[in-house]
């Protein structure tokens, strides 16, 4: 378990439960349920129930028409990262516009899905959410999503020690150092789905299930992408590495063109996947361990993500703390340049 300096909260949004309640009304489809279970009656009575047209109509522009994996992304994340900005009661204003319109102009997704129109869109979001949560018929609704969300805290709460433990042990960083967590569970979304947003110094990580993988995922983001951006001339350099796998990369909205962008995009994505694996796999016998990581990889690699293979290789035989992670970031490429796909 991580040593008792570590900073994790499981809590709740309100905002965010409208976003998906709003969601659930328009169709989102994604979240996986079975027949009877409270989940699933929940979502039933959230389909039925009276919307307003403009509550329906407003979330049905989430769903992006055309391919993707997920036709959600990045539009649903960017309702979940507005709602974390609203107050949490009425009049549920946005706390700081302007932090909110950097953030959103900052992040690392097509530009077109952050552009005026679509900064217009989400500052809609604080009278759509006040109009949901104003309805007569939303406070039972929510009721029931609570009750949902109460039973799954303490798995929430476990996985997000075994997490912290995990890549303090193997990346040689004090748990305490670690950026607080704010754990959010919403059984509305898609399981498959974690969304990470940094805000006021904490890590919220946004998920249907508890998940300690994911979560150490979220925190792999948070401590290798700035040591990854510090090192652009060499990650640059390999930049016709995103070639061989863009058409699978934009295929799950990692890539949006042959840029400089979606490069940094994707490798960041390959390395994180490649260091997951790697740091929880941390404990146990080396034989088996080292199996299931290897498994792992290959799955990553059918999907598209072909560089997780070598980059868990790299992570294997070469990982010496991150004081020297610019040369283990050009021979991991390296790596990646003569791994045969």
């Amino acid at each position: 378990m991580a040593p008792g300096d570590w900073d994790c909260v499981v809590t709740d949004s309100p905002a965010l439960f409208a976003v998906y309640a709003g969601l659930t009304a328009s169709g989102y489809d994604l979240v996986g349920t079975e027949l009877g279970d409270p989940l699933d009656e929940l979502v039933g009575r959230l389909r039925s129930a009276p919307w307003p047209p403009s509550v329906r109509e407003y979330f049905a522009a989430a769903r992006r028409g055309g391919g993707g994996v997920n036709p959600y992304w990045p539009r649903a994340y960017l309702l979940a990262l507005t709602a974390l900005h609203l107050e949490d009661a009425a009049p549920w204003a946005l706390r700081e516009a302007a932090a909110f319109r950097d953030q959103v102009a900052g992040l690392a997704v097509d530009p077109a899905e952050r552009g005026s129109a679509a900064m217009a869109w989400l500052e809609r979001l604080p009278g759509v959410v006040a109009n949901i949560m104003s309805a007569p018929f939303v406070a039972p609704l929510r009721a029931e999503y609570l009750t949902i969300v109460a039973e799954r805290a303490p798995s929430f709460d476990a996985a997000a020690g075994t997490a912290v433990a995990a890549v303090s042990d193997r990346l040689g960083v004090a748990a305490g150092r670690l950026p607080g967590l704010t754990l959010l569970s919403n059984p509305l979304q898609a399981r498959e789905e974690t969304d990470f947003i940094p805000l006021h110094g904490r890590i919220f990580v946004i998920m249907a299930d508890a998940d300690a993988a994911s979560i150490a995922h979220e925190l792999l983001h948070h401590v290798l992408g700035p040591r990854l951006a510090a090192c652009d001339q060499v990650v640059i350099g390999h930049r016709g590495l995103l070639a061989p796998v863009i058409e699978r990369m934009r295929a799950f909205d990692y890539a949006w063109a042959d840029d400089e962008a979606s490069w940094r995009r994707v490798l960041e994505e390959s390395l994180v996947r490649a260091a997951t694996l790697w740091v929880m796999e941390g404990a146990g016998d080396p034989a088996p361990r080292r199996g299931r990581a290897l498994e792992s990889a290959r799955a990553e690699a059918e999907q598209g993500f072909a560089y997780v293979l070598p980059l868990l290789e790299h992570f294997e035989r070469a990982w010496a703390g991150l004081e020297g992670f610019e040369e283990f970031v050009r021979g991991g490429l390296e790596r990646c340049r003569h791994f045969q796909r």
